[in-house]
């Protein structure tokens, strides 16, 4: 099934935007101190899942950003997505993602403030548009606490080696019902990049978040989490990428220290990128309560190819086949999926 409207409302946008000189976003540059950019992105998904062999079509993602700076010190960020919301008639409405201003008081310093992804988890900070694979793994999806409002200071190349962020929210997860009262989340991110065996680049770092809200009692969400991230540049076209991760997440109800869910979840992915095409593999773990057994306690295999196409990789298609087996359950599926992503 095609979504109608919202590839329509794309293919205007891609008519209007694409004219000659048109290749890596639309930019307005005043001598060099204010610059505007403008990007689009959108993605058709194809997805075929036997044993039913049911095959759909659709609209995956239609992305606008734009962002604005000034002097190099000040940016201003807006992004917002097209989603599909069912109904008697399928219509599409708009998904605000991001918008906030960063001042950059130095490398060692910047200030943020407006809606944009808490400090926590580093593959969650793949890009739709950035991962070679379509989908982000459940991990991400279900220990994270996403994007939020509040404010955030950050630095790096502190001795040309550590970098933070320390943050403020409001707490306002999409799940989280409305009459919560007294509601707030502080995340932090430590890391290091050492960059000092060229060609590889190497990232380690630990983050965490404490979320308090009063719902009937006090619920309490406390996570934590490690990453190892490295880039082996072999060259211009080749480039060795690899990432592990460990997160888990404790829920705590009133002040008698009741558990009433742990999660947790470890995930790892390589890909090897030569010239025009990144083949990958995605492994994961995920249990979604270490105090019960049920069939979201999953292993995940992910596997495929991403083609690039286009000055400065405008056009990708990504090609993946995805396994889930949940392991205390005797239950096996598994998908075939291809994406077309067009970047303007």
């Amino acid at each position: 099934m095609i979504h109608k409207k919202p590839v329509l409302l794309c293919i205007i946008l891609i008519l209007t935007c694409t004219f000659p000189g048109f290749t890596d976003g639309f930019r307005l540059v005043n001598e060099e101190t204010i610059s505007l950019t403008m990007n689009l992105r959108i993605a058709f998904l194809s997805e075929f899942t036997p044993p039913e062999n049911k095959n759909e079509i659709s609209l995956s993602d239609a992305s606008l950003s734009l962002e604005s700076k000034l002097y190099n010190t000040l940016s201003v960020k807006l992004s917002c997505d097209a989603d599909i919301q069912e109904g008697l008639t399928d219509e599409y409405v708009l998904i605000l993602k991001d918008i906030y201003a960063r001042y950059l008081f130095h490398d060692f310093m910047s200030l943020s403030v407006g809606l944009f992804k808490v400090p926590f988890g580093e593959e969650i900070f793949f890009g739709s548009g950035e991962r070679p694979y379509i989908n982000k793994t459940e991990t991400s999806d279900k220990i994270p606490p996403g994007r939020d409002l509040g404010v955030m200071i950050s630095g790096k190349n502190i001795a040309s080696l550590f970098g933070y962020n320390l943050g403020l929210f409001l707490g306002t997860e999409p799940d989280l019902p409305e009459n919560a009262e007294k509601n707030y989340l502080a995340a932090g991110k430590v890391f290091i990049e050492y960059k000092k065996f060229s060609p590889l680049d190497i990232l380690l770092g630990y983050n965490a978040y404490y979320h308090s809200f009063y719902l009937d009692v006090t619920t309490e969400q406390i996570a934590q989490g490690f990453f190892l991230k490295g880039n082996l540049k072999i060259n211009k076209e080749n480039t060795l990428t690899i990432l592990a991760e460990y997160q888990e997440r404790v829920l705590i109800r009133d002040v008698l220290n009741n558990c009433m869910d742990w999660r947790r979840g470890i995930l790892g992915f390589t890909s090897y990128r030569y010239r025009g095409i990144e083949p990958y593999i995605l492994l994961e773990m995920y249990d979604s309560s270490l105090l019960i057994r049920d069939d979201n306690d999953l292993f995940h295999l992910v596997t495929g190819f991403t083609a690039y196409f286009l000055p400065k990789d405008l056009l990708r298609i990504k090609f993946c086949y995805e396994l889930e087996y949940p392991y205390y359950f005797d239950v096996l599926s598994h998908k075939i999926s291809t994406l077309l992503q067009i970047e303007l």
